[in-house]
């Protein structure tokens, strides 16, 4: 059996607490100041500017909970075992979701700018892991080329 840990960096968190604040912050100054926008050479009315405004405080406010969702999940560990595989059931979440190798139907690599991950289709269900919330990339790679081997196996 081998473990992995799996959790997000203080670093991602503090990240996306500055920018939902930047959002925040930089939207409820630009109400309270009426400042007006220009976009594509076309000057917004006071009204429009508002309701963009609003919308760039409301993403502000999803990326501050968001953040502070899959922090507050903690450290969790991730086992391949024999059997199958322990892994959360989501990015956010502190439940764990054990898989046998027999329920898993497709595992599929993916990446986004620099963050890869593996999708874990089992039971009619799809579960995502992803690479920064690993000690460092390699053990990412390990983790993946276990399971992938042990899946094969089966």
């Amino acid at each position: 059996m081998r473990t992995f840990e799996y959790r997000v960096t203080p670093g991602r968190f503090v990240v996306g607490l500055i920018l939902g604040l930047i959002f925040i912050i930089g939207a409820v100054l630009a109400i309270a100041n009426g400042w007006g926008l220009r976009m594509f050479s076309v000057a917004l009315s006071p009204e429009q500017s508002t309701v963009l405004y609003l919308i760039l405080a409301l993403l502000g406010a999803v990326i501050l909970i968001l953040s502070a969702l899959v922090f507050r999940a903690g450290a969790r560990e991730i086992t391949v075992s024999d059997s199958g595989i322990r892994v959360p059931k989501s990015e956010s979440s502190r439940t764990m979701l054990d898989i046998p190798y027999s329920a898993i139907t497709r595992l599929e690599r993916g990446q986004y700018g620099g963050t890869h991950s593996l999708v874990i289709s089992h039971s009619g269900r799809k579960t995502k892991v992803f690479s920064p919330h690993f000690s460092s990339f390699d053990q990412y790679a390990e983790f993946v080329e276990s399971v992938e081997g042990a899946a094969a196996q089966r």
